[in-house]
């Protein structure tokens, strides 16, 4: 939607304007405040009228660099757009929410006749995670359809009528995205300051790397294939980022320091031969890109890899059925 030529303070076009603010989930008086505006509700409605005034100068450039996410690729962000368009049904979208996004890039397409198995062939089992990675079955009932385009799976089902809070979605392409709401972040009784855990960052991730290698291993994609992945948190500005306990599930200290920007991106530029080889340093890198944003100290490798190591420990102790990291008990 911007042009490659584009110097800064440019101005933005109004539907670009209007995206982002749709995609952050603020209202129009929310976005003013965010941006140090409190009251200015009708200069941000002029900025998306396409006959308004111009949003351009500093106050472009701070839109851009606290909300645009970075590009990876047309493709891509087609499927980020449809996303959006599942996560806003029925009066959301809700946030805070995380956000990871994985692109392999020159890639044949996925056949049609692959589509109907591909699910069972490369989700991680049950066993491993009690809801299956990408989530699949829950309360015995399938969340996840196949149609020629790809995958898509939602919770609530796309049926129910309320906002979704867990949304993943698998293209021809072999790109993948997954969201989930930061439901840690909603429960201010049990985790006060609206923390954030490190923990649910790293979950997220090796499950994420351990399914994607189990799905380019079934595409046969070539080792040196180049594989974009970003890790997205969407509604941070307030809040920080904590290591949560195993003995208590939340963590009832303020966090040193709290984000001053709606959105935190992390990114990963690695290979299908590199990720499908060690899945958990991918995880671990892709998040400590995150957390890096807001805490150079809690994004240390070893720290990192230390609390993962104490969170499969936990997850040990679950039992059968409650699993979320089984795929690691042979590896950590």
């Amino acid at each position: 939607m911007l042009p490659d030529d584009r110097s800064p303070g440019d101005p933005l076009p109004a539907a670009l304007v209007r995206e982002l603010r749709n995609r952050s989930g603020l209202t129009q008086s929310e976005f003013a405040q965010v941006l140090g505006l409190k009251g200015r509700r009708a200069t941000v409605s002029a900025w998306e009228r396409d006959d308004g005034t111009p949003c351009d100068g500093p106050v472009a450039e701070l839109i851009l660099r606290m909300f645009a996410p970075p590009r990876m690729g047309p493709v891509a962000e087609s499927l980020v757009t449809k996303a959006d368009a599942i996560w806003r049904r029925h009066g959301g979208p809700l946030h805070p929410y995380r956000e990871l996004a994985f692109s392999p890039s020159n890639v044949a397409e996925m056949p049609v006749s692959d589509i109907g198995s591909l699910y069972e062939d490369t989700a991680l089992p049950r066993e491993q995670v009690q809801y299956g990675f990408p989530l699949n079955v829950t309360h015995n009932r399938r969340n996840a359809v196949a149609t020629v385009d790809g995958w898509v799976g939602v919770l609530p089902r796309q049926a129910a009528e309320s906002p979704a809070k867990y949304l993943w979605l698998l293209d021809r392409k072999w790109q993948f995205l997954h969201r989930e709401y930061a439901y840690e972040a909603g429960d201010p009784a049990r985790w006060p300051w609206q923390n954030l855990g490190i923990g649910f960052l790293l979950r997220l991730a090796a499950q994420a790397t351990f399914f994607l290698k189990r799905l380019y291993t079934r595409a046969g994609l070539e080792a040196s294939t180049v594989v974009t992945g970003r890790y997205h948190l969407v509604g941070a500005e307030g809040r920080g980022f904590l290591f949560e306990p195993m003995s208590t599930r939340f963590v009832r200290v303020p966090p040193a320091d709290v984000a001053s920007t709606h959105v935190l991106t992390g990114r990963l530029d690695t290979t299908v031969g590199a990720l499908t080889s060690d899945p958990v340093v991918a995880a671990l890198e892709l998040t400590a890109d995150l957390v890096a944003r807001l805490d150079l100290d809690a994004a240390a490798g070893s720290k990192l890899r230390e609390h993962l190591v104490r969170l499969h420990t936990h997850d040990l102790a679950q039992g059968a059925g409650s699993r979320e990291m089984g795929f690691l008990d042979d590896i950590l």
